[in-house]
């Protein structure tokens, strides 16, 4: 009986924990990605990641089923390898220094190629150890050399990974810096259960990103600390405010020719500049945490840019004017304790992060 508990006990923690690596995995998509689970495999990022997770004790020893299955299943026939840049098998076990696995990641797949005939080879020298486990990782090399090298050179073992609990930490350090210490596990809580109720609404198990933003918002605000409002936006303004044509990010709007926008966009800039002064004045807001928010809407314009591009017509100018609209027409993040920051002193930050010439961002689509 006891065993049997153990077991369940087992397979439920390598559940939940495939769960907790699909969450982690879900802060990292970008617009326009989606990540399933049970679909591909265990986690599946589109055209980026497909992982297989697995929350075991003890070492990934040569001949762990672990390595063997994972590395069978992406040399399934009905496995479609192509639309990935890695396959991932992701562990809580450890490798030895002293196994054939140790330097997988530093190898090229022909070496990774050697090491899985080097250890089939090892193992059939010596009759007593021909096992049925054997036969069937000798298969996977009636694959061919050149079909097995092709899927190796993707394969990565992301050994010693984190646990649950590791997880969870990094997590909640990284993304629930800005809710109530009390209410941190009722966040990541609440993530853990829109990921798995997933599947409810889609048969495939599908998260999109603009679903998974979403809910992060909802769940932030329902348990973000108390909220400082921030005053009217007027008392950011400067008075008599003239845009200068010599600042960079006038220049990359000057570039699409959308001068309408120019002073409203000076204007803007100015307003993130005197909440800065004035807020870190007043020791409201601290560095880190505008950073995160800086850096955030930094990945946020990189990555509605790149998806804009794809879909030009033959008005480069009038897609880039488009393009500048809805960025700066979006409906504002939350900055830490100060509930939804205004409009005018989001879009500032664009344009402050144009105004970095090494940030190599711009408002024009492509260059023509």
């Amino acid at each position: 009986m006891n065993k049997i508990i153990n077991d369940a006990s087992a397979s439920m923690k390598g559940t939940i924990y495939q769960f907790y690596v699909a969450l982690e995995r879900c802060f990292l998509l970008e617009s326009g990605q989606k990540l399933w689970i049970e679909k591909f495999g265990d986690v599946t990022v589109s055209g980026e990641i497909q992982i297989e997770t697995k929350h075991y004790k003890g070492y990934l020893n040569d001949l762990h089923r672990n390595f063997w299955n994972t590395l069978a299943n992406w040399m399934d026939k009905s496995f479609n390898h192509i639309p990935y840049k890695e396959l991932v098998l992701y562990t809580t076990q450890d490798i030895n220094k002293k196994s054939k696995l140790y330097n997988w990641n530093k190898s090229s797949a022909e070496e990774k190629l050697c090491i899985i005939k080097e250890i089939i080879n090892t193992f059939q020298k010596n009759d007593l150890e021909i096992t049925k486990s054997n036969e069937e990782r000798q298969k996977i090399l009636l694959h061919g050399d050149d079909f097995l090298l092709n899927i190796l050179k993707k394969v990565y073992i992301s050994y010693n990974s984190p646990d649950i609990i590791k997880i969870e930490k990094k997590i909640i350090e990284v993304h629930a810096k800005f809710i109530s210490e009390s209410k941190k596990i009722d966040f990541i809580h609440g993530l853990i259960g829109f990921i798995i109720n997933s599947c409810r609404y889609d048969n495939n198990w599908e998260i999109t990103f603009d679903k998974f933003e979403e809910k992060v918002r909802s769940l932030a605000n329902h348990f973000s600390k108390n909220i400082i409002k921030i005053p009217e936006i007027k008392s950011y303004i400067p008075k008599d405010v003239e845009y200068c044509e010599d600042k960079l990010f006038i220049k990359k709007i000057t570039e699409i020719k959308y001068e309408d926008v120019k002073a409203e966009a000076f204007r803007d800039y100015s307003c993130l500049k005197n909440f800065i002064y004035i807020e870190f004045k007043n020791c409201e807001i601290e560095m880190e945490e505008f950073k995160i928010y800086y850096n955030n809407l930094k990945r946020i314009f990189i990555s509605k840019h790149r998806g804009c591009a794809l879909d030009l017509s033959n008005d480069v100018i009038k897609d880039s004017q488009r393009f500048f609209n809805k960025i700066t027409e979006s409906e504002p993040e939350r900055l830490s304790n100060f509930g939804i920051v205004p409009i005018e002193i989001r879009n500032g930050i664009f344009h402050d992060l144009l105004d970095i010439e090494k940030n190599n961002l711009k408002w024009k689509l492509k260059d023509e």
